[in-house]
């Protein structure tokens, strides 16, 4: 798949699963914001690339738990 069709896909399921516009559109955003830190879609990714995205949101970009915690819900979106 390409980045492009990963968020693609998170779109579908976003809205298959009857999430607001605002919350489709955030999903949408940190999905891509987290396929263009590693420059691949998230096919191609793994649980280490999402530990060490998840830190560098904590350690490096100071995001609070909750943020770095609807960053997590969002990637088990795109990890399909």
């Amino acid at each position: 798949m390409t980045k492009e069709q990963v968020l693609q896909q998170l779109k579908f399921d976003v809205e298959l699963r009857g999430f607001s516009k605002h919350t489709q559109d955030e999903y949408y955003t940190k999905g891509k914001i987290f396929q263009n830190h590693f420059n691949k879609p998230a096919t191609e990714l793994n649980i280490t690339h999402i530990r060490e995205f998840l830190h560098y949101l904590t350690a490096i970009k100071k995001l609070d738990s909750g943020s770095v915690n609807s960053y997590n819900r969002v990637l088990d979106f795109c990890m399909v």
